[in-house]
């Protein structure tokens, strides 16, 4: 499956999805809330915005330096990342 280069939105919510595939430069909003998603493909500068709540997540990617609202709750994080404690955006796990 691939994504349109000028893609900017993507919700993909609800679709009992197991991966996303690759993700365009362009995205600023992914919202991938109540899947089986184990891990997240590597994110795209540009993204401002993540909801990925509701997933069997063990581990977040890096995160862009551009993200401003991140949601991840109801996961299986092990742990967060340290780069996360100097993040201003709002955490939930």
């Amino acid at each position: 499956m691939s994504l349109p280069v000028n893609l900017i939105f993507l919700d993909c919510s609800c679709k009992f999805l197991k991966y996303l595939p690759e993700l365009p430069e362009s995205l600023k909003y992914l919202i991938c809330y109540r899947n089986f998603l184990e891990t997240l493909p590597e994110l795209p500068n540009s993204l401002e915005y993540l909801h990925c709540s509701r997933n069997k997540i063990e581990t977040l990617p890096g995160l862009p330096d551009n993200l401003l609202d991140l949601t991840c709750s109801e996961n299986n994080l092990k742990s967060l990342p340290n780069y996360l404690k100097n993040k201003m955006f709002r955490l939930l796990s």
